[in-house]
């Protein structure tokens, strides 16, 4: 998943290099489809698609079957807190268990702005590896936090293929 064509197109051609069979979803992505996709007798491939497409079951089936875990790889987060939840959401209503992983570069413009060129610099001072994963409650409160103080200054977000025309439609100009 990810919030913008942009990052989706990234990843595409990152797991088309690496030969991952996968998919890509251009429709609304239903509760039924993603069981579907679950189903012990399915192929097994990445699908891929955008948050914006995900439609949650208002109505869950509190009777569903639990067994089995779906993934869901999130390739970026969205500067409104928001737009991150619809994800979560969606995962609840899968009637499954499911386990929901956030992938952020410190390239990516979210992390730039609350993060800054010293965390990236401090972590290869401590000879930090550039692909080792940063798994951290604090990095993770202060992506909510930084998350919360765009959302105290968009008044309406408007939609963009990249993070960085996000940033600039929405009026926050450039990056640091």
């Amino acid at each position: 998943m990810s919030h913008f064509p942009a990052t989706l197109a990234e990843v595409q051609q990152e797991i088309s290099l690496q030969k991952v069979p996968h998919r890509l979803v251009d429709q609304w992505i239903s509760v039924k489809e993603v069981n579907r996709w679950a189903d012990p007798g399915a192929e097994r491939l990445v699908h891929l698609g955008l948050v914006k497409q995900l439609q949650p079951d208002p109505f869950p089936d509190q009777h569903a079957e639990r067994e089995g875990l779906i993934q869901i790889l999130v390739a970026e987060r969205h500067f409104l807190r928001e737009r991150d939840e619809v994800i979560i959401a969606f995962a609840a209503g899968l009637g499954k268990r499911c386990h929901v992983t956030y992938h952020s570069s410190l390239e990516d413009p979210l992390m730039k702005v609350f993060a800054g060129a010293w965390v990236k610099e401090t972590l290869q001072r401590l000879g930090m590896d550039e692909s080792a994963p940063v798994e951290s409650p604090m990095v993770a409160r202060q992506v909510r936090a930084a998350q919360g103080k765009f959302a105290t200054q968009v008044v309406r977000s408007f939609d963009a293929d990249s993070a960085e025309t996000w940033l600039r439609s929405n009026g926050f100009g450039e990056l640091p």
